[in-house]
């Protein structure tokens, strides 16, 4: 069974980024890309507080600053939820 994702938006310092997410996690992080110019932007509705907290951290990193993202849930393709500890730059 698949496992239904939303998919938001957001501008960051190296240009327009996306997150994908289920109700378990972070499922995928796009960076810039042309083909980010297809999806809608704007308001996607009830935002998840660990997306909020993604989107916040993955937007403060590429800007040059220092942040902890390993508390962030992340679901595996395979459906099992794994620390963020290698998406994350060390403090």
């Amino acid at each position: 069974m698949e496992t239904m994702t939303t998919t938001m938006t957001f501008e960051t310092a190296l240009g327009r980024c996306g997150v994908r997410w289920s109700h378990a996690g972070i499922t995928s992080v796009l960076l810039p890309s042309p083909r980010l110019d297809m999806l809608p932007s704007g308001d996607v509705g009830d935002v998840p507080t660990f997306v909020r907290d993604a989107v916040a951290g993955m937007t403060a990193v590429l800007a040059g600053e220092s942040r902890d993202l390993r508390d962030l849930p992340v679901e595996s393709r395979h459906d099992r939820s794994i620390p963020a500890s290698g998406l994350c730059r060390d403090p």
